[in-house]
């Protein structure tokens, strides 16, 4: 596909009509597949049945990212990877090789297990993409997957079964339930909606991260009625986000948004960032109270039991980083040493829930800093600061070249742009919890790859 072809073409009210063939390649459809069966059909979704027969999709998904990977690799790895996702395989061989040194060698083997099988999204999806019609695919699914994620969601707020006591989070049967807080606002107990994952804030990563991609989905939309059907998915993945009262998904949309409208993905920036601005704040009157102080509301941040439980915990956090933060004490192992050496509340709840019968699938491993790179800092030293962020400035520096070279209103371009502000909400979303394990952030790494890659392609074609 040449430079030519592949770009739009000029339409209507001067704005660039993508050229797409609608072919998808079965790797695409397959990845398309396996993340379905992690986002929405993992051990602990409420869609699946608990024990062996909820497993399978898991199973298969492992299966999936093993044959795109071994595809991958008899193709001399081929497409070859983008400098980004270079950075991140050094990140990733460096967590392992901390394994050496780890204070707690099981927690290691087994945290590090979990988060790999994740970060395996990053290589697979980016392997499996050969085309834009195949990033374009995966894209659809993704937010398809996420407005199920969020419908599930909406479903466990108006069901008072599918809810559960905060308390009794991590409990058998109990993973998964969406979480009644009875005590943490004064206006009222609330319902934190989990979809088909297992913590609010994890469906609210997974709709953050697609959310970020509707520009693009819109204007890939060939048909009036595939416009509506975005615009329908992104509307019930906005009242997702909302039933999940996390303040971090608001913060990013709200700043993604506005990179965005200022990076070029709008006509006119200030009318559209000031007409937004006032609906936003015409709505507040008409939301749930609840919504509106612990979200919106500044007088509540100084005394809401979450945001001190987070700051008590990257305190500590940061006193064991100035210990063993040049080398790092082991990947996985924050919670070995926090547990031992923390006071306060929140490592009280810990160590109560670690001792619990009631809490058996809590371990050492499950406790983090809220921070991920906190978390990289203590557990992978100085080097796996650097690492990730070379990373992560690799991306930003591709995306702003590559987009800079881009023609205006072309559907290439609101790709980048989805690109640029995706980043910016995965960047804010980690400051204030740790993802590492977490799929979601690891599978758009791969998407933003994918298409850094096409462009470099069609680069090299022209």
């Amino acid at each position: 596909m040449t430079t030519a072809t592949a770009r739009a073409t000029e339409g209507a009210g001067g704005l660039a009509l993508p050229q797409t063939t609608g072919a998808v390649s079965l790797g695409a459809r397959a990845a398309a597949f396996a993340m379905a069966c992690t986002l929405l059909l993992s051990p602990v979704s409420i869609l699946m049945p608990r024990g062996a027969v909820g497993k399978i999709p898991y199973a298969l998904e492992a299966l999936v990212l093993a044959a795109l990977l071994l595809q991958w690799a008899s193709r001399s790895v081929q497409p070859r990877p983008v400098r980004p996702l270079l950075w991140t395989g050094l990140g990733i061989a460096h967590a392992a090789f901390t394994g050496l040194w780890a204070v707690d060698p099981q927690v290691f083997a087994s945290f590090g297990v979990r988060t790999l099988h994740a970060a395996v999204w990053a290589f697979a999806a980016f392997a499996a993409i050969r085309s834009r019609d195949d990033l374009i695919a995966m894209l659809r699914a993704l937010h398809a997957i996420g407005c199920v994620a969020a419908l599930v969601g909406i479903a466990q707020w108006l069901l008072p079964s599918l809810q559960v006591d905060f308390v009794k989070e991590n409990t058998e049967g109990a993973v998964g339930s969406a979480l009644v807080w009875e005590d943490e606002l004064g206006s009222g107990s609330i319902v934190r909606v989990t979809g088909t994952l297992a913590h609010p804030l994890g469906l609210a990563l997974l709709l953050t991260v697609s959310l970020c991609w509707t520009p693009a989905l819109l204007q890939a939309a060939r048909t009036l009625r595939g416009r509506w059907l975005v615009i329908a998915s992104a509307a019930v993945q906005c009242i997702g986000v909302a039933l999940t009262y996390s303040r971090m998904a608001v913060l990013a949309l709200g700043a993604a948004f506005v990179l965005y409208a200022l990076r070029g993905g709008v006509r006119n920036v200030a009318a559209t960032i000031a007409g937004s601005t006032c609906a936003a704040l015409a709505t507040l009157p008409f939301l749930p109270a609840t919504l509106v102080e612990r979200v919106f509301d500044p007088t509540h941040f100084a005394k809401s039991d979450s945001l001190i439980a987070r700051m008590e915990m990257q305190i500590y956090g940061f006193d064991i980083g100035m210990e063993h933060g040049l080398l790092g004490v082991g990947y996985g192992c924050y919670g070995v040493l926090y547990e031992a050496t923390a006071k306060g509340r929140y490592v009280e709840q810990a160590r109560w829930m670690l001792a619990s019968s009631e809490h058996a699938a809590y371990g050492l491993g499950d406790i983090g800093g809220h921070n991920t790179y906190l978390e990289i800092w203590v557990e992978q030293g100085l080097p796996g600061l650097l690492f990730a962020f070379c990373a992560i400035a690799s991306l930003a520096i591709a995306f702003a070249r590559r987009n800079r070279s881009l023609q205006r209103g072309s559907l290439d371009r609101s790709l980048g742009l989805c690109c640029e502000a995706g980043l910016l909400a995965v960047l804010l979303s980690t400051v204030v919890i740790h993802v590492q394990e977490a799929p979601m952030p690891w599978m758009w790494l791969g998407l933003a790859c994918a298409w850094l890659r096409l462009q470099r392609d069609e680069g090299a074609v022209a």
